[in-house]
């Protein structure tokens, strides 16, 4: 039943949406990102498990079958998977890996049907080549970004400080995922974050082009809410690392290095303010809800201790169980396994190691799809990095930055091939793709 409602939810989709996509693909584009996110819970579950990618799913593959079939039937359109460019590769490259990886976990004794689940979803990348054969304003489309994230963060702004009054977001059993609390850091709210801190990175970037009170505005307040309500010390640290790189990048100068001076400026004051509060005054508020540099120290010593306390002494040691147990496939990978296949350790590993794949970074990718999963990251990294050095960040540092501030915190968080992030990333590939096209043109 719950397959049918997510079908007629798509349906409705693609209904209400056609005249985006006729006369705005740009925002026709960023309306499917929350479904992607599961519309960030703000509206309830459907069944026992959230799960719309399944509408969007269909939206997908309605336009896939479109641009690149029907399009080309109907106007006789030569051009249309005529030319092989590397960022085509990239995502070919995924595809054959994801059918590795479905070869592997059949072999491996899972049913046909846990593994079709498994892999259901992984079409969604067919995204990438809706956006290459449509015309798209990458500028229009930055604005829009960053318009959802300024609306989820104002969302989740609100919620943190009317916690106990009003609950915006649809919490389920498994909240902790999604709404945090622990000692130092005390209430954290990370819904959508990758979105925000991704239209933090688009903000400054048109800074770079262009000073604008606007977008400086606009920055201050998404980073802000990355640093009081996310509290992510990987992907606050990986922003502040990305603008530094993408800064001197753009100017390759002096006014690079000025810039770099004024950020280990800033650093500093924050880091002086951080620590005068924490070891000052203790016990106020602001301190319990800003003490990512305590937090950070902590880890560190847990991990020089050699304890389980702290994030770091924990990812160290899952990192070290995940690599023998990579080497005892023998870098084949795990395939896709479900979680609700009795053959899966993942379960075990979550509820009685308190290891997660989500913690891991790109490790994840080597986990489940082994060799090939090493190969295809490798190739992405070469390309991305050939390209984050190239003319483009001069013409569009806004998606030069997605991509070097998802190799900044790929250790830890990996936004280019997680199944949560891969749509996201599949975007900004036709993203790169259309301006290194509009470029060579």
């Amino acid at each position: 039943m719950q397959h049918l409602i997510f079908i007629l939810i798509g349906i409705a989709w693609i209904v209400i949406t056609r005249p985006l996509y006729l006369k705005n693909f740009e925002l026709f584009l960023v309306t499917l990102i929350p479904i992607n996110y599961q519309f960030f819970h703000l509206v309830p579950r459907v069944g026992v498990y959230d799960n719309y990618q399944e509408s969007l799913l269909l939206v997908v593959l309605f336009y896939f079958i479109e641009s690149c079939f029907i399009a080309k039937i109907v106007h006789h359109d030569q051009s249309i998977c005529k030319r092989i460019s590397e960022y085509d590769i990239i995502m070919y490259f995924f595809f054959a890996v994801i059918f590795y990886a479905f070869i592997v976990a059949l072999l491996r004794g899972q049913d046909i049907t846990s593994t079709i689940k498994a892999a259901k979803l992984y079409p969604l990348l067919l995204i990438y080549f809706i956006i290459s054969h449509n015309d798209i304003n990458i500028g229009k489309f930055c604005k829009y970004f960053v318009a959802l994230a300024l609306l989820l963060a104002s969302l989740t702004a609100i919620q943190y400080a009317l916690i106990n009054k009003i609950s915006i977001f649809y919490f389920y059993t498994d909240a902790a995922s999604h709404l945090r609390s622990d000692s130092l850091r005390g209430l954290r709210i990370i819904e959508g974050s990758i979105i925000i801190s991704t239209a933090t990175l688009i903000s400054l970037s048109y800074l770079l082009k262009r000073f604008s009170w606007k977008y400086l505005l606009f920055a201050s307040a998404l980073f802000a809410q990355l640093c009081l309500v996310v509290k992510t010390r990987t992907e606050i640290l990986g922003l502040l690392l990305t603008i530094l790189i993408v800064s001197y990048l753009y100017f390759r100068g002096a006014i690079a290095k000025m810039i770099l001076f004024i950020y280990i400026l800033l650093f500093c004051i924050t880091l002086f303010l951080q620590l005068s509060l924490q070891f000052g005054i203790t016990q106020s508020h602001f301190t319990k809800h800003f003490s990512m540099i305590t937090d950070t120290i902590s880890d560190f010593v847990g991990l020089s201790a050699q304890t389980s306390h702290g994030n770091l002494s924990i990812r160290q040691k899952c990192f070290g169980y995940y690599l023998v147990d990579m080497f005892r496939e023998n870098f084949l990978g795990r395939g896709l396994l479900s979680t609700r296949w009795s053959g899966s350790t993942e379960t075990y590993e979550m509820n009685v190691l308190h290891f997660y794949l989500a913690d891991i970074g790109i490790m994840r990718m080597f986990v489940f799809f082994g060799l090939p999963g090493v190969a295809l990251v490798f190739y992405a990294l070469f390309c991305f990095v050939k390209k984050i050095f190239s003319h483009l960040v001069n013409d569009h540092p806004e998606i030069i930055a997605f991509f070097v501030y998802g190799i900044t915190i790929l250790p830890f968080t990996d936004i280019f091939f997680s199944s949560r992030n891969f749509f996201l990333f599949a975007i900004f590939l036709a993203l790169l793709g259309k301006a290194d096209s509009n470029a060579t043109s």
